[in-house]
Formats: structure tokens, C-alpha cells, sequence
């Protein structure tokens, strides 16, 4: 049984939507992504071009597959250290309603799709919009929405005090409030070919 109130989340992180937190000095603040540096606009323009749109014909969709399984596997490993529990703040996908969900399908492939049906027909919402997941998959159903930048999620990762937040072109935000776990973030990152800016 899970025994975690949103209330405790808000009272441990400040808020549910950690990245307008104002306070920010008691948590330790990087960026998950794919560069080791920040990249001048130039350079991000070279690098990677803005594919989260999802274009199947891009040349980049293969690139960008790799990336998001390299993501997925962080965030696999970040699961199993908060003993398979993540609590989910997604404001966005939390406010739609029965058909407003059809253009998100576009997105997903066959497995996806049969996942969010089925999530959606568990009514899988708690008080204060938080989602609280125990599934694998259905949490990595989340973070592919995000990579995507189809609907956004803050993941909260209770045991270990840190929160991961869906951004765009695949540079999420990690707040931790444990000093020597966000150092063990920095090496989960790098084992999965990542990196965490601080």
C-alpha cells in the first residue's frame, strides 16, 4: 500500500510544479541531457534539429530512438532505486477529456496506445492531479510523452528526494534535495551515455 500523501510531496519539494519554485538553494540543480555542455545556438542547431515533433520520414528518427531508449534506461534505473514508486505531476494531460486524448495516439505506437487505454480506464488520477505509478511500463509511458514533447510530467522520486521534470529538446531538469544521491544521478547518467549539466 502506498502510504505517501500529496501533502507530504508538497511539504518535502515545496510544490507539485517544482520548476516555478523560487526557493532553490536547498535543492542541488542540474540538467539531464544528451551533451556533456551547454551548446551555443549554432551548435544546437548542428547538432540535433528539433525532431520531437515526431516526423516518421526524418532522418533523425533513428537518432532519436537511441536517445530516447538512453533516457528510458535512466530513468528505469532511478525506478528501481525508489523501489518501483513514482508519483507523477502532468498537469496537461491530467485536464484532457474523452477524445481530446485521439491526437496523442498519433504519437504512440500499438503497445503505447493499448497502455494509455488502459491507464485511462483506471481512472489512475489521485487528489491534487498526482499520478501515482508502480508499473514500469506505464511510467516509461510517461517519460516517452515527455522525451516527446507530447504532454509534460514532473516525476517525483520520493525515496531518493529528487524530482525529474519533462522539458523540451530533451533537456529535463533534476532538483534533488539529497546531496549525495544527485552525485549518483551524475553516474547513472554517464552510464547510460547521458549527462547532468550542473
Amino acid at each position: 500500500m502506498i502510504n505517501i500523501e500529496n501533502t507530504d510531496i508538497i511539504e518535502r519539494f515545496g510544490r507539485l510544479d517544482i520548476e516555478k519554485e523560487v526557493n532553490v538553494n536547498r535543492f542541488c540543480i542540474g540538467i539531464l541531457d544528451r551533451f556533456g555542455e551547454c551548446l551555443s545556438n549554432e551548435q544546437s542547431i548542428i547538432e540535433f534539429p528539433n525532431v520531437p515533433k515526431f516526423v516518421k520520414e526524418s532522418n533523425d528518427l533513428l537518432e532519436f530512438i537511441k536517445l530516447e531508449k538512453q533516457y528510458l534506461l535512466f530513468f528505469n534505473k532511478i525506478f528501481e532505486f525508489n523501489k518501483n514508486i513514482v508519483y507523477i505531476y502532468a498537469p496537461g494531460f491530467i485536464k484532457l477529456k474523452g477524445k481530446d486524448y485521439d491526437w496523442i495516439y498519433d504519437y504512440l505506437n500499438d503497445e503505447e496506445k493499448k497502455q494509455l487505454q488502459f491507464l485511462l480506464k483506471q481512472r489512475i488520477y489521485k487528489k491534487n492531479n498526482v499520478i501515482i505509478l508502480t508499473n514500469l511500463k506505464h511510467m516509461e509511458l510517461f517519460v516517452k510523452m515527455s522525451f516527446r514533447e507530447i504532454c509534460f510530467s514532473n516525476f517525483f522520486f520520493c525515496n531518493t528526494s529528487t524530482v525529474i521534470i519533462g522539458n523540451y529538446e530533451m533537456n529535463f531538469p533534476v532538483y534533488s534535495l539529497n546531496s549525495d544521491f544527485f552525485e549518483a544521478l551524475i553516474l547513472i547518467a554517464k552510464e547510460c551515455q547521458l549527462n547532468i549539466r550542473k
